[in-house]
């Protein structure tokens, strides 16, 4: 057998775009890139468990906004996944990301949905014979026909060079599935794709959210661009494309906001060489949030966006190569398209070089009616074009500055760099003042960075210092010389059932053909500018420690470059160490947990040698099955999680089924065609179950257990075509296609149980929910043998048409509870009013009689405010808002709104407008005096009144009483005493900060005094009240200190409890009415919270109740039947399921039988079931 070299071009940054070398004169790769701060924000975005991934939530919290139920925070965050050689630092410093506003960003999948391209080439002597010439179109998944727009001479004044060359049946390229669309704004995060209802609109299908829509027709703006004409020694020849630009995006989410995308950051991508048959190409990858408005109140957050200057040109070096199989039969006459051909244009550019450049803008400021963020960039970067980010100022209405964060950086440097300071550097964020805070320190490694053009890289791009030394340039870069630039090693394994060509090589198995070259092998030298420490205001700090992700593989374990947190250690303000957590990412084999998605080398996927820094990918290639998290000291945490081997990835599979060992080999070996690829990202990263462990104890003290229903809303069918050309002739012998499915499902957890065990018992609860799609309408919880259902039910349910055409669909309008089948509550929001969408009554069920009660009724002005609620017992409340109406300055009892003259109320918050135009710590007499007029005119009514500086908090409070109370801030807008009329303090505050701190929610736990096996002790209940545990870690861990001191103490307190009886029971179980022969029964106390019962009867199959849904084997006597049904399980023979009635009557049925299980067996069941 011949040996089979095969052209392959290796993406190892994206791992999952295909390219052929027939295509190449045609179609770019697909970028999906963007600017530095979009790729930040886009990495890792299909995963909201960090844990799973080995990140962490490392954040700077800075000011957030409160805009109606939505709360819009501005913040910094860090990744902690580690940095790639050709990372390029944001405006807040190497691995910082900014959040603050909210983008779209497209992902592409296989072609651009947006674009059609054609290219033609023709030898002099071929010309007027079609068939023998190079023609090749293409058109994206949204394109209605082939290029139409490329037969025009003139597009907006732009003349194209090949209108007259295009023919209908020329080999085309159809995209094989529509692009991805990232939302993350606030209050907002989910992704879509679009399909045609039509030639003019468009339908976003969303896959998180049931009811988010787009909102406005897109309006597409045709942007050409032509490569030329031009005839050559060679031939003739000419490229040319048009791309449809989307200008906005209107989209309402399911809580009713609509979110107005308009500012667009627009790419260049410019292939090098420059001749006849490239071209520059734009696109629009990103857009920024313009826009939110608030579908209750109508008030607006506006987004304002500056364009920097931006020359820089993003380098990156793609070659072709051979893989090369030996002599194993691997197919090589098989291309993507239709009607293919291997002829190119002479001579092959097997190095090409192209440059990203972007027309990038960043955020200016954040307006709302009450204050306006601004963001400066005025620190000159020398590692990247565009100052950083200088500071960021929050302004009150008046303009006056009310928070301030000032940054301050530094640079990493790249040792024995020459390169000049865009490759050598790469800008460090040192510092964050904070003027209501104190100051934020950061420290990180010291490993010198290589080059960013560096092509000492893994297969990830992470730093792994092999013996490569590339260099190129615009004008050196060889794009014909197939062998100037030295392969990357990979490795084939043809027996391995998921990947056959690694690019690392297996310890325990020897690959078929090894060839020399680059070695791509992650290394530990990855960990490079790494945050090792934050120091917090006033001292306390937070320290991290990473190594390297791994993974097992064949058995075996290998790293990655990336990075994960393996421990941290929190100080305080006297670096004394406070808290320290520790990870471990085993198996309970102790082996690594970590598992790897397909390593994906599709046939001719561009090999990327010097990647561009502004590629992104929203998935991980990396997940964890099982993490401990360990407090020293405490206890520790397992957790495990759904992975890769749970749900892979599918690819496309060829409609036609090949018998040719050569064609089966190349499908399998290439994962031939893989234009799209089926992603379960969102399957994977599921928290399964969560252990809780003490420190020094086996046994858990709780136990988590979820279930998730992955229900499937629609899928579509994606198809790419492929064709097989005769090697002699060069032309086609055959069309297939290979297909997938693009499936659109929802993540709903179907069940949570949580199991808190202790010495003597242990409390179970179990939940149950039901969905309409992704909307809860249903939840079932089960716990001490009593079972609790709500029902919810939204505008759709109850037909508010109100509701729906705002598209507010998130919130339930009925809530109806139930214990036991018995009712015990029903709720529902009413919404009569006309001119608002906000509820008008609270209607509530009277169990006794079925009656309606109205609970409370609310009336509100035209801002959404409540200006009078009335309660049931017929008591009214009447609000009036001043501070441009923002805030409550009067609340008067006993009264309705048509009580109070409109002039006197006029008066008041003109009064409050002027006081809040003043400025902060002003002179507050005349509000006071106006609002002391307006308490004496209403004399006979109950009224408190209040003043603010807006945006710090509420300055005065004057009750009816009059004895007035004052709050005092210090420059940070911080409370720092309360006064009383004659300044006596009432109380003061004192700010030592540290890093948040959670307090522990009220935690209960129900116990008995234990008397023996032959009493029942009194009930009691230990409580541990609220906020008396804190924790830095997070409010579960606060929760767990509750826990942990129930688990500890509440036995022992029920048992020392001075007011606590026993009482003996006098229960016997006797013989079941559905048996023939009863051996023996007795209940006795197994622990303060549940009876024991042993029971022996004779199993007999000719018992008709066997068959009928089980049989009564016994009934409890005396006190010890329970207050509702209970069941339980045992073993004798196989399984046994348990139900004792309220009648005490204890029916068996048979879960699952043995094979011991015959006639005439005699069976001894021993089971418990609770007292309360």
């Amino acid at each position: 057998m011949k040996k089979n070299n095969y052209k392959l071009i290796f993406l190892l940054l994206l791992f999952i775009n295909t390219e052929y070398k027939s295509q190449q004169l045609l179609e770019k790769q697909v970028y999906n890139v963007a600017s530095p701060e979009v790729t930040g924000l886009m990495k890792y975005s299909d995963f909201s468990e960090l844990d799973y991934i080995g990140k962490t939530n490392i954040s700077v919290p800075i000011y957030n906004i409160n805009f109606g139920k939505v709360k819009i925070p501005i913040d910094l965050s860090y990744n902690t996944k580690g940095n790639k050689v050709a990372d390029i630092a944001t405006s807040v410093g190497l691995g910082w990301n900014l959040n603050a506003g909210g983008n779209l960003t497209v992902k592409v999948n296989d072609q651009n949905d947006l674009t059609e391209t054609y290219a033609y080439y023709t030898t002099s002597t071929f010309e007027p014979e079609q068939s023998l010439s190079w023609h090749r179109q293409s058109k994206g998944f949204l394109c209605t026909t082939w290029p139409d727009q490329l037969f025009y001479s003139n597009i907006n004044g732009q003349q194209l060079c090949i209108s007259t060359k295009i023919e209908w049946n020329d080999d085309g390229m159809v995209d094989s599935a529509p692009d991805f669309y990232y939302i993350n704004a606030p209050g907002f995060n989910d992704k879509f794709y679009l399909t045609r209802i039509n030639d003019t609109q468009f339908k976003a299908h969303f896959f998180n959210s049931t009811n988010a829509k787009l909102n406005n027709n897109l309006i597409l703006t045709i942007k050409p661009t032509c490569g030329g004409f031009e005839s050559t020694f060679w031939g003739n020849g000419g490229k040319a494309s048009v791309f449809y630009q989307i200008d906005k995006f209107e989209i309402v989410g399911e809580n009713g906001y609509i979110y107005t995308f308009n500012d667009y950051e627009i790419g260049k991508i410019t292939e090098y060489p420059q001749d006849f048959l490239s071209h520059d190409s734009y696109q629009v990858n990103n857009w920024y949030l313009s826009k939110m408005k608030d579908p209750v109140s109508g008030r607006e957050v506006k987004f304002e966006y500056e364009t920097y200057v931006n020359n820089y040109e993003h380098p990156s070096l793609n070659t072709i190569e051979d893989v090369d199989f030996g002599n194993y039969n691997v197919a090589g006459n098989y291309s993507l398209g239709s009607n293919s051909s291997i002829y190119e244009t002479p001579p092959l550019i097997y190095n090409k070089f192209t440059t990203s450049q972007f027309a990038i803008k960043r955020l200016k400021k954040l307006i709302t009616n009450q204050e306006t963020v601004e963001f400066t960039y005025a620190f000159n970067r020398i590692d990247y074009p565009g100052n950083g980010l200088s500071n960021i100022n929050v302004k009150n209405k008046n303009g006056d500055i009310i928070k301030q964060a000032n940054f301050t950086y530094s640079y990493f440097d790249s040792s024995g760099c020459t390169a000049g300071n865009y490759e050598c550097k790469r800008l460090r964020l040192d510092k964050i003042e904070d003027s209501s805070l104190g100051s934020y320190s950061f420290s990180y490694d010291t490993n010198n960075f290589p080059p960013r053009n560096s092509s000492k890289v893994d297969f990830l791009g992470y730093f792994n210092n092999n013996s490569s030394n590339i260099t190129f340039s615009k004008t050196d870069f060889h794009p014909y010389d197939l062998n100037y630039f030295p392969k990357a090693k990979t490795y084939f394994y043809p027996d391995l059932t998921t990947d056959n060509i690694l690019p690392f090589k297996l310890v325990n198995k020897q690959p078929y053909f090894e060839p020399s070259g680059i070695d791509k092998t992650p290394s530990p030298l990855s960990k490079l500018g790494l945050l090792q420490r934050i120091v917090y205001p006033t001292g306390g700090a937070l320290e991290l420690n990473y190594e390297n992700d791994d993974f097992i593989y064949e058995g075996e374990k290998y790293i990655l470059g990336s990075t994960r947190i393996n421990s941290m250690k929190l100080y305080d303000s006297q670096n004394s160490v406070s808290k320290e957590i520790k990870y471990k990412y085993l198996n309970t084999n102790n082996k690594s947990s970590g598992q790897i998605n397909f390593i994906t080398t599709p046939a001719n996927v561009t090999r990327t040698y010097i990647a561009s820094g502004v590629g992104f990918n929203t998935g991980a290639i990396v997940g964890y099955s099982r993490i401990i998290e360990e407090v020293t000291g405490k206890g520790y945490i397992e957790k495990n999680y759904s992975n890769f081997s749970d749900y892979p990835d599918k690819f496309m599979v060829s409609d036609t089924n090949f018998t040719d060992p050569g064609v089966k080999n190349l499908l399998k070996f290439l994962k031939f065609p893989s234009s799209y690829v089926q992603s379960f990202d969102g399957r994977r990263g599921k928290l399964l179950s969560a252990n809780y462990y003490k420190e020094g104890v086996s046994a858990p003290i709780k136990k988590e257990t979820y279930t998730y229903d992955y229900h499937v809303k629609d899928s579509l069918k994606v198809q790419k075509a492929f064709s097989s050309y005769i090697n002699s002739g060069n032309n086609n012998s055959g069309t297939y296609t290979a297909s997938n499915y693009l499936l659109r499902y929802f993540n709903n957890t179907s069940s949570n149980n949580r199991e808190e065990l202790f010495t003597g018992g242990s409390m179970k609860e179990e939940n149950f929910f039901t969905y309409d799609d992704a909307r809860l309408t249903y939840k079932k919880s089960v716990s001490n043998g009593d079972i609790t259902e709500e029902y919810y039910r939204n505008a759709k349910d109850k037909s508010i048409q109100k509701l729906i055409d705002a598209n507010i669909l998130d919130t339930p309008i009925e809530i109806e509870r139930k214990k036991n089948g018995k009712l015990l509550s029903k709720e529902q929001f009413k919404y009569d009013h006309a001119y608002t969408v906000l509820p008008s009554s609270v209607i509530s069920t009277d169990i006794g009689n079925n009656t309606l009660n109205t609970e409370i009724a609310y009336e509100y002005d035209m801002n959404g405010n409540v200006v009078q609620y009335t309660t049931k017992d017929g008591v009214s409340t009447v609000i009036v808002w001043g501070y441009g109406q923002t805030q409550p300055i009067a609340e008067i009892k006993n009264a309705k709104f048509t009580d109070i003259n409109y002039t006197s109320m006029s008066t008041i918050q003109e009064a409050s407008d002027l006081d809040a135009a003043a400025g902060t710590n002003n002179d507050e007499s005349n509000l006071l005096n106006a609002l002391n007029t307006f308490k004496s005119n209403l004399s006979n009514y109950e009224i408190t009144t209040y003043t603010y500086d807006p945006l710090i908090g509420v300055r005065t409070i004057t009750p009816a009483s009059g004895i007035r109370e004052n709050y005092i801030y210090d420059s940070a807008g911080r409370l720092v005493k309360i006064v009383d009329a004659n300044s006596n303090t009432i109380k003061e505050y004192k700010y030592n900060y540290a890093p948040t701190k959670y307090y522990n929610s009220e935690r209960s736990g129900n116990f008995a005094k234990y008397c023996g096996s032959g009493g029942i002790g009194t009930a009691f209940t230990y409580t541990v009240p609220a906020n008396k545990y804190t924790s830095m870690i997070s409010q579960s861990d606060a929760d767990q200190k509750a826990v942990d001191e129930i688990t500890a103490n509440g036995q022992n307190a029920a048992n020392n409890n001075p007011n606590a009886t026993c009482t003996t029971i006098n229960c016997t179980v006797t013989k079941g009415s559905q048996i023939n022969q009863f051996n023996y029964g007795s209940i006795t106390v197994n622990n303060p919270t549940t009876y024991r019962i042993q029971i022996g009867f004779l199993y007999e199959t000719n018992n008709q109740y066997w068959n009928q849904g089980g049989a009564i084997i016994g009934k409890i006597n005396g006190s010890c039947t329970p207050g509702g049904i209970r069941t339980s399980s045992a073993y004798s023979n196989g399984i046994w399921n348990l139900t004792i009635d309220t009648n005490g009557y204890i029916k068996a049925t048979i879960s699952s039988a043995s094979p011991s299980l015959v006639n005439n067996t005699n069976v001894a069941l021993d089971f418990t079931f609770s007292i309360n």
